[in-house]
């Protein structure tokens, strides 16, 4: 009814606005009128007489005005003249518009611009009755508003009255202190729904319903005391699951392990007895969170708002909006801890570095090239600073940066390729030792439950895969740091081993390509480095299918699926 009411407005509002607008049409719209589509005969006599002029009106969305005026300026070819008048109804909350496409009758002209006004799926469009008749049309329209609202006014106080007498709230009452007799039968009913749903799932006897529930033993005691209370005939008795049931998983959390679960929970719910990566994930999830987000500037906001968090929680759980933050407060305190430490390893404050240590390297202003002896080809090789100055090492020997990376290399040309080289290496190794914990809990698992094919074909395999590439890897970045080399050097080995230095991505790539004629020619990092390559790769490689095929091959020819047999015993009703 109010939608009937609305639309009744809308068409209000297109005569009123035909009525204004039909006055400065000129002598030719007097002898207009409008086509009802709807009517046959009309569509097929003539609109207007020769030279006549014809219109369609309605109503759409004040947004669209310049749409609508464009598309049907391209359409008539610029014949047509559109005019708008914006308005609010009450009750809505876009601003609608009146349109009015006045037109010179031609073909099928009428028949096109009523097409495109009905396109406009949010507005409406209206059969305007003929000029002479507006003015009676907005009257008689006026009247049933007036009467409709009347109707929807008295519908809507004996609907109130009569939802109060029902749910037997005397209207003198607060309504903090009145008793809702509409949410008790709710509340009934949804009672009544959960019972019977829990009866749909269990045996029907002659006097008794007989059911199997999983019940966590820390339960168990609990929902007996339950049932003797409530139902003292109920009996609860244990059965062994001879039936090979997939038992649920049911994971007790608290307040620090909570938001954890349900991230694991998102990925997949562990089976019942395996471990659950939850727990590790409470340290690694926000230390992988700071190792992306390394800046104890920023950093330290989201501590102090997870600090925030737990001291005020017993005043947050009072409000409504405090209850919803309150289970992330140890998520944000953790995850703002790590990005202060990653930070501090950066040496990033809202990315510009502090020299809490003191730097390695002394700092000229200008361009100087008199603190460094002369190479062997007799050219001295300064380190340059962005703004032209130049750096070098105090203490090449003895001198390093307490903690994090100093301050200095900042301040250099090739900062970015130090920076970005330093963290993706640091990402590597650490993403090692989180896959390698992923295999440890599945290897764990295969034993608990003696998957020795899991064991044999997935964990041990997926280990030789994953320290046969990525674990040699980072075996690789680390003999790489600690390969001395000092490039203030003019020791003629020292600046080969310089220069001749592959990278370890380099090396990674040789180990493939060059595996049959001798792999890298050197220098090599530490010894016997080709050979433990070699080898690494070949068990890598021969790991491979056996991972992939084996299997499931084995599942496909040698194994059968397990079916749940029905239960044939009946429980016997006088036990």
């Amino acid at each position: 009814m109010h939608d009937g009411l609305n639309r009744k407005k809308d068409f209000m509002k297109v005569l009123e606005f035909c009525q204004t607008m039909v006055p400065q049409l000129g002598a030719g719209a007097h002898a207009a009128k409008q086509v009802n589509p709807e009517d046959p005969d009309t569509m097929e006599a003539p609109l207007v007489a020769t030279g006549g002029l014809t219109f369609v009106a309605g109503t759409i969305l004040a947004k669209q005005e310049e749409y609508m005026r464009r598309i049907i300026f391209r359409v008539t070819r610029g014949k047509a003249l559109t005019h708008f008048a914006s308005y609010e109804q009450q009750g809505e909350t876009e601003v609608k518009s009146t349109y009015m496409v006045v037109f010179q009758e031609s073909g099928f002209m009428n028949e096109r611009i009523q097409k495109i006004c009905d396109s406009f799926q949010a507005g409406q469009r209206f059969n305007i009755p003929p000029i002479d008749q507006i003015a009676a049309q907005i009257v008689a329209t006026r009247d049933e508003i007036i009467n409709d609202e009347a109707v929807l006014l008295n519908s809507r106080i004996a609907l109130k009255s009569y939802l109060r007498k029902i749910n037997q709230l005397e209207p003198e009452k607060a309504p903090q202190h009145a008793v809702n007799t509409l949410q008790v039968y709710k509340w009934f009913i949804a009672k009544e729904k959960s019972i019977y749903n829990a009866l749909n799932m269990m045996r029907a006897g002659q006097q008794t319903y007989i059911g199997y529930v999983w019940v966590p033993l820390y339960k168990v005691i609990e929902l007996q005391g339950t049932l003797r209370g409530e139902f003292p005939s109920t009996d609860m008795k244990y059965v062994q699951n001879e039936f090979k049931i997939k038992e649920p998983t049911c994971f007790v959390s608290n307040e620090v392990t909570r938001v954890y679960q349900m991230i694991t929970d998102t990925y997949g719910v562990p089976s019942y007895k395996e471990a659950n990566p939850s727990v590790f994930n409470i340290i690694t999830f926000p230390f992988l969170f700071g190792v992306m987000f390394g800046d104890y500037g920023h950093g330290s906001i989201i501590w102090f708002i997870g600090t925030l968090l737990v001291l005020g929680e017993p005043w947050l759980r009072e409000h409504p909006i405090g209850k919803q933050v309150v289970p992330f407060r140890y998520f944000a305190f953790l995850m703002g801890m790590f990005s202060c430490w990653n930070g501090l390893l950066y040496n990033e404050y809202f990315a510009i570095p502090n020299d809490w240590f003191g730097t390695c390297y002394g700092i000229s202003p200008t361009y100087r090239n008199d603190f460094l002896e002369p190479n062997l080809n007799g050219t001295e090789t300064p380190y340059l600073l962005n703004d032209g100055g130049t750096y070098y090492r105090t203490d090449f020997d003895t001198c390093n940066y307490a903690f994090g990376i100093d301050p200095t290399w900042f301040l250099a040309e090739n900062y970015l390729e130090f920076i970005d080289n330093v963290k993706m290496k640091t990402s590597v190794i650490i993403a090692v030792c989180h896959m390698s914990m992923g295999i440890i809990i599945k290897g764990s698992n295969a034993i608990h439950f003696s998957r020795w094919m899991v064991l044999v074909f997935e964990v041990i395999t997926g280990f030789i895969i994953l320290f046969g590439l990525f674990g040699w890897m980072d075996v690789l970045i680390f003999s790489k740091w600690f390969y001395v080399m000092n490039p203030d050097s003019d020791n003629l080995n020292m600046q080969d081993k310089i220069n001749l230095c592959p990278s370890v991505i380099t090396v990674m790539i040789d180990n493939f390509l060059k595996l049959p004629s001798g792999m890298n020619p050197g220098p090599y990092w530490f010894y016997h480095q080709n050979e433990a390559s070699a080898i690494m790769i070949v068990c890598a490689v021969i790991c491979m299918p056996l991972m992939l095929c084996v299997k499931p091959i084995a599942y496909s020819t040698c194994l059968k699926v397990d079916e749940h047999v029905p239960i044939q015993n009946e429980f016997n009703e006088d036990e």
